[in-house]
């Protein structure tokens, strides 16, 4: 894997020195000058969104990537444990999310998220949800994770 991207500096810093902490302002740096966002991230998949791996640090403890959505696409609804960051490159993405009590999963809320916007930043907790891109060419969010635990899809 190639060195990380220079405008990814700051936020492969924190991810690595704070792991399991908050790299809010890093992420919101990257995301405010999108150099990182090449060409070929913006090129998505017409059957699902696609991930483009950005850097991978060399010993294993997280991953970036871009996430590019194109018009109409939808995550499954899923949840999964892991300590993560993202935030929106370009363009909207709404983001719902689910409560489960005893196998029924109920919309708690609603939110969209434009360029520059973080859309959450987790420790280390369990949350279920769902994206939906609908506007413009195609959107691209920065996510890095840490360590993944645990991923499942829901119906």
């Amino acid at each position: 894997m190639n060195p990380v991207h220079p405008a990814l500096a700051r936020l492969a810093r924190a991810a690595k020195e704070m792991p399991g902490q908050d790299c809010a302002g890093a992420l919101r740096e990257a995301l405010s000058n999108p150099a990182w966002l090449r060409p070929e991230h913006r090129i998505g998949d017409p059957t699902a969104y696609m991930r483009h791996v950005l850097y991978v640090d060399p010993q294993g403890a997280f991953v970036m990537t871009a996430i590019t959505w194109l018009p109409g696409q939808k995550s499954p609804v899923h949840g999964h444990q892991v300590w993560c960051a993202y935030g929106v490159a370009e363009g909207e993405l709404t983001e719902e999310r689910f409560h489960e009590t005893n196998g029924n999963l109920s919309l708690v809320r609603t939110s969209v998220y434009k360029p520059g916007e973080i859309a959450v930043v987790l420790h280390w907790s369990r949350f279920i949800e769902r994206y939906t891109y609908t506007k413009g060419h195609a959107a691209a969010m920065a996510h890095v994770a840490w360590r993944v635990a645990r991923i499942a899809v829901y119906y």
